[in-house]
């Protein structure tokens, strides 16, 4: 009986070399054919300007970069969920945040609160503390200005409430805006 199993087991070793001798470009076992993939920040939208609040203004900056997954053989983005990732300079305090709608033409967001980590280490969630939301506009073949409103409620209740934006789009590094053509 033993003898039965060994000219199996034989006879398969032997089959499975005389495939692999005559398909050479099969693939070996194990092999994957799954891209290894990165991800790339790109920019989306830079701008700098200011918030008015009745005769006083803040100067804030908002920036918008755009995450993607590039296949790390080919170098090309792979179609899929568009991550966006932003962050808002607001004085001289920096906010996180969360976008809702990414279209510039009717851009909203969330101001979240700066996480701080408790005595225990962990982090807490963050909170909204404000909003954001603007329309951007081109009043000329050069310039792209977002206008809209800011709100926003922080510890320093002189700099907290209810802004009107004024943004003006900064230009994206030409070999940047290539790399974000049609992504």
């Amino acid at each position: 009986m033993k003898e039965v199993h060994m000219k199996r087991f034989l006879a398969s070793v032997i089959l499975f070399m005389v495939f692999a001798v005559v398909f050479p470009g099969f693939p070996a076992l194990g092999e994957t054919t799954i891209p290894s993939v990165d991800q790339q920040e790109i920019p989306y939208f830079k701008s700098i300007g200011f918030s008015f609040k009745a005769k006083d203004f803040v100067v804030t900056e908002l920036n918008i970069d755009k995450i993607i997954q590039v296949n790390l053989q080919t170098k090309q983005a792979i179609d899929g969920a568009v991550v966006f990732k932003a962050k808002l300079i607001f004085s001289d305090q920096t906010f996180p945040v969360k976008i809702i709608k990414p279209e510039l033409t009717e851009f909203e967001a969330d101001i979240m609160e700066i996480t701080t980590k408790a005595a225990d280490g962990k982090a807490s969630e963050p909170l909204p503390i404000g909003h954001i939301s603007f329309k951007l506009s081109q009043p000329d073949k050069l310039h792209s200005v977002a206008v809209g409103k800011l709100n926003i409620k922080i510890e320093n209740e002189k700099l907290s409430g209810e802004y009107e934006l004024y943004l003006n789009e900064l230009q994206i590094p030409k070999a940047q805006q290539q790399n974000n053509k049609g992504k």
